[in-house]
């Protein structure tokens, strides 16, 4: 099966830059900076026609010795990038006071193009080709170009070496952006104070050899994407239906609602922030607290089929994240030969969606797309935002429960006729959040003479995400939650049926051969889908290295300035909750957005890797 069902894929990539820069004056300059990224790829996808014998239990079984048409695919495509620049920097100094400035311009422009086609009935067995079908092959093509102008100036200001003033400004033409109002403007300013040289008593403290404070504010701005202002049209294609027919060509509008008046999205950050190093850099920290609000954010939002689209691209009203980040190094042992170093880094954030629009108080998320539209949720799981609370949080469909307070059972669940749980149409729960309780970094280095040993780990404390590996496992009876009671017969605890319209006690038994229905099918119990939001949290130990650094006596014969031989191991343990057997909670493959926080479908395994490095220096 993995020999005849793969994928394959192979790119030629060339990038560079180049910097040219000539002195008009002693203090001024021009700058020209030019660079480029192109990538050509090419991808197929084979799933082999499979032929039945005759007579064999397949073909009998199926009526047919066709067992599977086959499938083949091939495209190639290409993505490429430049950015140039062009700057006019000046510095000078004018007694205890320093200036510098600049201007300039930028050109950032990107392209994409995409032709292939597939088929999905193979003729031949073995051969993979386009041309291996009696039908026809459906081929595909799109393209498209951005283009981003920006003008920029900045403008540093210091005083005595120990005060610092920085401000900044840019304007940007975009063309994702509606035309005739495709210019935004963005800025910022941030001061800076180096404590131990601005404060007389502390500059003779010999422990000190650093100690800043800062403040900032900014804005920066974002473009959309393409074909979010315009829509665009391709060949009608409706599950087996597609154009054209008889000769008679079709083209069908791409279902999101272009909006001819979206706004650029604008980021306001503030932070404050103390850092300083001691001892001989042997202990140092950086400590900052920010508050980042973005409004404007670039969505596209969920529209009813009825008007010809299913979604539309639109603003996000307000959107704030603020919190602290922290950082410390300390060196406890530093000799001759010996010296070992630790570090931690600590950050935590707290999201809240602020407004979204037009007095809308919640808004699902898309979380996929399909050749038909956007996908709102996946097994029922849905992910929203909602005013008042973290960006990004998890519902799902409630337990039918008994609601009337006066009930002696308010708040039971109530069975059907078989024993199985039912979900509320109308009520629904909400788990919580995909944003973390914090992240923590760590990083120890051991080095004795030549010989050093290098190790980096992440710790990242709670979060929520949508699992598909989970609903498989489930449904496939592979997970540990469908071993509940050992998959005998149970009666759900603290639950009713209903009995001439009245609530009594339930006493009907979930018999084990209900089993794959109550315990890994959210259809037949609506709580199993609790299982497919998992935690996000988990341990892992990012990476591992020992090396050795050879002698000068070696490197200087060679004529090098440094050779170094690593063995180095990438994601070498991964520790996650009891519960959360699934995955890597690294995974994903819902996109870049913010949809990307909702989870994984099956996406590919984390893999740990072993490696040896040679590094060389001329």
């Amino acid at each position: 099966m993995v020999d005849n069902f793969y994928s394959t894929y192979q790119d030629d990539r060339i990038y560079g830059k180049l910097e040219l820069s000539y002195d008009i004056t002693k203090d001024i300059k021009v700058i020209g900076r030019f660079g480029g990224d192109y990538t050509n790829y090419k991808t197929e996808r084979i799933e082999p026609r499979i032929i039945y014998t005759e007579g064999s239990y397949q073909a009998t079984g199926n009526g047919t010795t066709v067992g599977n048409q086959g499938y083949y695919s091939k495209y190639r495509s290409q993505r490429g990038q430049i950015d140039a620049s062009l700057l006019l920097t000046g510095n000078h100094t004018f007694g205890d006071f320093s200036v510098g400035a600049t201007l300039g311009w930028n050109l950032n422009q990107r392209n994409y193009d995409n032709v292939g086609g597939y088929n999905e009935q193979l003729d031949i067995p073995g051969w993979n080709s386009l041309s291996n079908t009696s039908s026809y092959s459906i081929t595909d093509t799109d393209s498209w170009n951005r283009r981003l102008l920006g003008l920029l100036g900045q403008v540093e200001l210091g005083y005595k070496d120990w005060a610092f003033l920085n401000l900044s400004a840019r304007n940007d033409w975009s063309s994702t952006l509606p035309m005739g109002d495709n210019s935004f403007f963005y800025g910022g300013a941030n001061v800076s104070v180096l404590l131990n040289q601005a404060i007389p008593a502390l500059k003779n403290v010999k422990q000190i050899d650093l100690l800043k404070v800062r403040a900032a504010i900014g804005q920066t701005g974002n473009d959309a994407d393409v074909y979010m202002t315009n829509s665009y049209y391709r060949p009608f294609q409706y599950y087996y239906t597609y154009l054209p027919i008889s000769g008679v060509s079709g083209l069908t509008e791409y279902n999101r609602l272009p909006n001819k008046s979206l706004k650029p999205e604008i980021t306001t950050e503030y932070e404050l922030g103390l850092s300083g190093t001691f001892f001989g850099n042997r202990l140092s920290f950086d400590v900052a607290y920010y508050d980042r609000t973005t409004k404007n954010q670039i969505i596209s939002a969920t529209l009813a089929p009825e008007t010809g689209y299913t979604s539309n691209t639109r603003n996000v009203g307000k959107l704030q994240n603020k919190g602290i980040e922290a950082m410390v190094n300390f060196t406890p042992i530093r000799t001759k030969d010996w010296e070992w170093s630790v570090g931690a880094t600590f950050a935590k954030n707290w999201s809240k969606v602020k407004e979204l629009w037009d007095g809308l108080d919640e808004y699902t998320i898309p979380v996929g797309t399909t050749s038909t539209g956007l996908y709102s949720s996946m097994r029922g799981v849905s992910y929203v935002l909602k005013v008042g609370e973290p960006i990004g949080i998890f519902k799902l469909p409630a337990t039918q429960k008994v609601t009337d307070k006066n009930s002696p059972y308010y708040g039971y669940r109530i069975v059907n006729g078989n024993g199985f749980l039912q979900s509320s149409t109308t009520d629904y729960d909400y788990l919580g959040s995909s944003q973390p309780d914090f992240v923590m970094g760590f990083t120890t280095h051991l080095k004795w003479k030549n010989l050093s040993l290098a190790a980096t780990g992440d710790w990242h404390k709670g979060g929520l995400m949508y699992s598909e590996t989970s609903y498989i496992t489930h449904f496939n009876g592979n997970s540990t939650e469908t071993v509940f009671n050992e998959r005998d017969a149970f009666v759900y605890p603290h639950s009713v049926k209903i009995v001439g319209g009245e609530y009594v006690e339930n006493n009907i038994p979930v018999t084990s051969n209900y089993m794959n229905y109550v315990q890994g099918n959210y259809s037949y119990n609506p709580e199993v889908r609790r299982d497919f939001v998992v935690s996000r949290s988990y341990f892992k130990l990012r990476e591992l290295a020992l090396t050795y650094d050879f002698p000068k006596t070696i490197t200087s014969a060679l004529k090098m300035q440094k050779l170094s031989l690593s063995l180095v191991g990438h994601n070498l343990l991964l520790i996650t909750p009891k519960h959360q057997n699934y995955i890597d909670p690294e995974s994903s493959n819902f996109g870049n957005d913010i949809s990307s926080e909702f989870g994984e479908t099956m996406g590919s395994v984390s893999t740990r890797n072993y490696g040896i490095n040679l590094k060389v220096v001329f």
